[in-house]
């Protein structure tokens, strides 16, 4: 899989893939940060947040973001999306690192999911819980990562999403079986 090194707006920061290789390194800087920022709650899966890996960003050989993604079916959209999560340390937020590390998975999700149909991950689906990000942009399309507001989480949480290029939706219509509704009847 060949991903771009990103992002000019940040050439400092150096992305790692991740994304379903076990890397050991990634795997224990990621365990590293996560615990340093308080960012595990007590319990956490571990080994299951491990698998999620999809990149690390790093400063030298300093990790200071890292990013998740576990692919789900999203009901209410009928599609299956991988719900991506990005951290950031404390001490490197405000510098667009999680707009870079975002970026670069994006693009290795979306080659991943390309590569491997079978899978059907139509797109990128992400809970807003960065009252930052919300307070910043209130976009309905955030321009530099394409994340689209799509509703709300019962919880109040902004859903957005990216489609991938080659993403698909459903083709139903109220009444198919499918849809889990009762055929509309004549008036």
């Amino acid at each position: 899989m060949n991903v771009p090194a990103y992002d000019p707006q940040n050439p400092a920061v150096d992305c790692r893939a991740a994304w379903r290789l076990k890397d050991s390194r990634i795997e224990g800087d990621a365990l590293k940060f996560w615990e340093a920022n308080g960012m595990l709650p007590p319990n956490a899966a571990v080994e299951d947040r491990l698998a999620q890996i999809c990149a690390g960003a790093y400063d030298g050989d300093e990790m200071v973001a890292v990013a998740t993604a576990a692919i789900r079916e999203v009901d209410f959209l009928r599609s299956k999306l991988a719900m991506f999560r990005c951290s950031v340390s404390r001490t490197s937020r405000l510098k667009r690192i999680s707009t870079t590390i975002s970026l670069f998975s994006f693009d290795l999700l979306e080659q991943w999911s390309k590569e491997n149909p079978e899978e059907q991950v139509m797109g990128i689906g992400a809970v807003i819980q960065s009252r930052g990000l919300v307070e910043h942009d209130n976009h309905a399309v955030w321009p530099d990562t394409k994340l689209t507001f799509v509703g709300y989480t019962k919880e109040g949480y902004q859903f957005r999403v990216r489609w991938f290029a080659h993403g698909t939706i459903p083709r139903l219509w109220p009444g198919d079986p499918a849809m889990g509704a009762v055929p509309a009847r004549d008036a």
